[in-house]
């Protein structure tokens, strides 16, 4: 199994797992950060958000995605 694969599968496989999770809306407001707990898995899986937080765009980076958009 590629090494890369492996450690995910082996994170994947823990009773808890500490994640990050990024995501940018089309509102261009900022990135949203959330770091959360993960117990468990399918029916039983458990989340704990422990943090979130968004930080805004400033015009210059808010303009270079538009670019990207506008392709």
């Amino acid at each position: 199994m590629n090494p890369q694969l492996r450690h995910l599968y082996e994170i994947a496989g823990k009773k808890e797992r500490m994640i990050v999770g990024l995501m940018s809306g089309t509102s261009l407001d900022g990135l949203d950060v959330a770091l959360c707990c993960i117990r468990g898995n399918g029916k039983d899986t458990q989340l704990r958000l422990d943090r979130f937080e968004t930080v805004p765009y400033n015009k210059a980076t808010k303009q270079e995605i538009r670019k990207v958009f506008a392709k």
